[in-house]
């Protein structure tokens, strides 16, 4: 089955004891709010990678007006790509068939 809103970065915006946390789609479309002291917030920060928010991102109206200290950008992993990696059979299993 297809993800059709699978989150691609989460962005912090705000200070750091209550920043809104916001989650982008691939595309760069608003997916949704999160509650920033909900364990799901700290797995995704703690699983993505620290990046630069992408320039159609900083368009968005959410975070045109943030300043730049004030926003922190999370690259997600794709879960597509590690869906399909699960599939591949391992090369060993492979040649010994």
């Amino acid at each position: 089955m297809e993800r059709s809103t699978c989150g691609k970065y989460l962005v912090l915006v705000g200070d750091e004891q209550s920043p809104r946390a916001l989650l982008f789609g691939g595309t760069f479309d608003y997916l949704a709010e999160l509650e920033y002291d909900s364990l799901t917030v700290a797995h995704l920060v703690q699983g993505g990678r620290p990046c630069h928010p992408p320039q159609p991102l900083r368009r968005n109206r959410l975070l045109a007006q943030a300043e730049d200290r004030l926003v922190r950008c999370y690259h997600l992993g794709d879960w597509k790509t590690r869906r399909e990696a699960e599939k591949v059979p391992n090369q060993d299993e492979v040649s010994q068939a």
